[in-house]
């Protein structure tokens, strides 16, 4: 992908859990009822994801989703839109992050996911 795109790029793979366990963690995601307690994969993107938010000189950042992985994004752009509001965040890392939401280009394919904020 890298050659493809000329640039670095991070991969994140949500291994599968079963169907039953894949199923609930869709359920829970899609519904908000994981919104305070993140699942491992949502952890993984959110941390890796704020590392690259902190840093101001990005022309743009994509992101591309996958089927369940379209609603850990939506849930960790919500997170990204709840850090720009959070007062526990210094004023430069909100900043950065709300200039970086603005760069941010996200490509979802086979999408699960009913909605993305920001």
């Amino acid at each position: 992908m890298y050659e493809m795109f000329d640039r670095p790029c991070k991969l994140l793979h949500n291994p599968t859990d079963g169907a039953i366990l894949d199923l609930w963690e869709c359920f829970m995601g899609k519904t908000g009822l994981l919104k305070h307690g993140y699942s491992r994969p949502r952890r993984l993107l959110r941390n890796s994801l704020l590392m690259e938010m902190k840093v101001k000189d990005y022309k743009k950042i994509v992101l591309v989703a996958h089927s369940e992985g379209t609603i850990i994004t939506g849930n960790v752009i919500a997170d990204f839109n709840d850090m720009v509001e959070n007062v526990e965040n210094t004023a430069e890392e909100r900043e950065a992050i709300k200039e970086n939401m603005s760069k941010l280009e996200v490509y979802m394919i086979a999408g699960a996911g009913h909605y993305v904020s920001g």
